[in-house]
């Protein structure tokens, strides 16, 4: 019963609108599920949407406790096997590049 925040909303949308490059949801969903690889791609795009607008609409003194935190979401609840670190690094420069496009 509580209110999705917007962030989170967000990257959800980011995934809504790669389902949109399958023919169907349940094509991305199989792949998403079965290929490891794919699966990093997608949620370090989303991940990095997330962050950027975090950078965007929240004080700066929070946005490296907010990083960590997405970070560590990442490399723990999709079975990639990477470290909060890598995670971390993977957020930042993709959402340099998503600035730069």
């Amino acid at each position: 019963g509580e209110e999705i925040p917007p962030d989170v909303m967000l990257h959800e949308h980011i995934h809504q609108n790669q389902q949109k490059e399958f023919i169907a949801p349940d094509l991305w969903w199989q792949k998403y599920l079965g290929d490891k690889d794919f699966r990093q791609e997608q949620e370090v795009e989303a991940y990095s949407v997330q962050y950027q607008y975090i950078q965007k609409h929240f004080p700066s003194k929070g946005h490296k406790e907010a990083l960590f935190e997405l970070a560590n979401n990442l490399s723990s609840l999709y079975k990639l096997g990477i470290t909060c670190q890598k995670a971390e690094s993977l957020i930042r420069w993709s959402s340099k590049q998503l600035l730069g496009k």
